[in-house]
């Protein structure tokens, strides 16, 4: 066996060394409890860089890992150390790259944008920018992402969708703009931070009839005066239904009554938005989305 502070080759079961004098037992249960504990963080870490994609830092504690097994080998006598404090030297080693593993973590990494040419895309200005991400481009929806953009492309790109029909029903702020098309596809266009933007497309509500809720839920809620939209979903103590060929003098006539059904606990009214309880605890939202649309959601307490 070999010391395991200075590395000096001794006979097997010799608990001090006779050339620097260390404790074996105490100095070997020290370093390898450090190793475990170490081993087991630097595992963990390697699976949240595998999950994430970050090659670099996987990397990074893959060799954490290797130099750990070589500390623990050298623990148990299997390897001989090259020199006195070696095997804390390797543990120290260890803790030193978790700075680079912790700053690789952070640093984010972009993908470069291929614009797809079918879907719904086909409907939006292509963004002018070199990063980026679609996350999904069906006939229904399209969402995607551009990073890295330049100071003045949130103006552009509004400029350019203005451009493409989506004036109508317009909303703008500093951070985000909402509009409709004249086919009735809605835009939403957002600010994550100062160098991130969210591009959303939603295709039309459309005119089909919907069935409204045959049971409690809708005996509690006043039905709207169209019948034509898109059903969002439907369960056994909630539904959510955007409600077509509404106006907004409609939609305002339908919060009215759905006041009178007794939604006023606890109510909130905005021009284009309402919240409701009645006296059971049950609660309902409504909105104008724009488009002769308003959205209706209610949930049973």
């Amino acid at each position: 066996m070999y010391c395991v502070k200075c590395g000096n080759e001794m006979e097997d079961g010799v608990r001090y060394c006779p050339k620097c004098g260390s404790d074996q037992n105490k100095k070997k249960r020290l370093n390898l409890l450090n190793i475990v504990l170490l081993f087991i963080a630097c595992t963990c870490f390697m699976f949240v860089a595998a999950d994430v994609g970050k090659p670099i830092a996987l990397c990074i504690a893959v060799i954490q890992l290797i130099v750990l097994v070589v500390a623990f080998l050298m623990n148990r006598n299997v390897l001989r150390t090259p020199y006195e404090g070696f095997i804390k030297t390797l543990i120290i080693s260890v803790w030193v790259l978790f700075i680079p593993f912790g700053i690789e973590m952070s640093i984010k990494h972009y993908e470069k944008l291929d614009w797809p040419s079918n879907g719904l895309a086909v409907f939006l200005p292509e963004p002018d920018c070199k990063y980026g991400e679609v996350f999904n481009n069906s006939s229904d929806y399209f969402y995607g992402e551009v990073y890295k953009i330049k100071e003045d492309f949130f103006e552009n790109y509004i400029n350019e969708c203005i451009a493409s029909g989506f004036t109508i029903d317009a909303k703008k702020d500093s951070y985000s703009y909402t509009a409709y098309n004249d086919e009735g596809y809605k835009l939403e266009l957002s600010f994550y931070d100062e160098h991130e933007f969210m591009i959303y497309l939603d295709a039309p509500i459309g005119d089909k009839e919907f069935l409204w809720p045959n049971n409690e839920m809708g005996e509690l809620v006043p039905k709207p005066v169209s019948n034509t939209g898109r059903l969002e979903y439907e369960y056994e103590d909630s539904f959510s239904i955007y409600v077509s060929n509404t106006s907004y003098s409609d939609y305002l006539e339908y919060v009215q009554r759905v006041m009178e059904a007794g939604f006023t606990c606890d109510y909130y009214r905005g021009d284009d938005y309402f919240y409701g309880e009645d006296e059971n605890d049950n609660s309902i939202s409504v909105s104008y989305e724009g488009f002769n649309t308003m959205l209706i959601n209610f949930y049973m307490d």
